[in-house]
């Protein structure tokens, strides 16, 4: 049944990242101020929607920093996302349970060897996700197709595209400055 789940005034902002649980009864999302990328916008929250009932809710799981990318376990009954409720800067992947009812339970970060790994750590989890099976490939096979002349494009404005209300200037070096198109 094609047409519009929640329509971004009831929800206050931005909607995106969707993600259908397994079972098909709920839909996890972003909500934030504006934009399109929400791990950079400190207002973005994770909101939880009831497919049966057409309820959306913000969960008890947000800070007062980003939470971004929720993800659905396969069985549906947990859920990780990125959050920068430690320092406001760096995303930890954090987890939690989900009932049956789409009730969020309170979020943990993935525990470490080191507790205070994350602390040290300047790396950020922006994209988590749960995975089955380990992939059948690695760091070292995504970085040599990468570097793999053979398989590169050079990407390029189409030249046939045409800004509206944007200035002579909004092009500058073949990118977009913040003015829209």
């Amino acid at each position: 049944m094609p047409g519009t789940v929640l329509r971004a005034e009831e929800a206050g902002g931005s909607i995106t990242r969707p993600r259908v649980s397994p079972d098909g009864r709920f839909i996890l999302f972003c909500v934030s101020d504006h934009g399109n990328f929400p791990v950079y916008i400190g207002s973005s929250d994770i909101w939880i929607m009831d497919l049966e009932t057409g309820e959306a809710r913000k969960p008890d799981i947000n800070s007062p920093f980003a939470e971004t990318w929720p993800v659905w376990s396969s069985n549906g009954r947990w859920i990780v996302f990125s959050s920068k409720r430690d320092d406001g800067q760096c995303a930890r992947p954090y987890f939690a349970f989900v009932d049956g009812d789409g009730t969020v339970h309170k979020p943990f970060v993935l525990p470490q060897h080191d507790p205070a790994l994350y602390a040290a750590q300047i790396q950020t989890y922006n994209l988590p996700e749960f995975l089955v099976s380990p992939p059948a490939f690695g760091a070292r096979d995504i970085r040599a197709v990468l570097d793999d002349p053979d398989r590169m494009h050079e990407a390029r404005l189409d030249p046939g595209v045409t800004h509206r209300n944007a200035p002579d200037d909004a092009l500058a070096d073949g990118f977009l400055t913040p003015y829209s198109f």
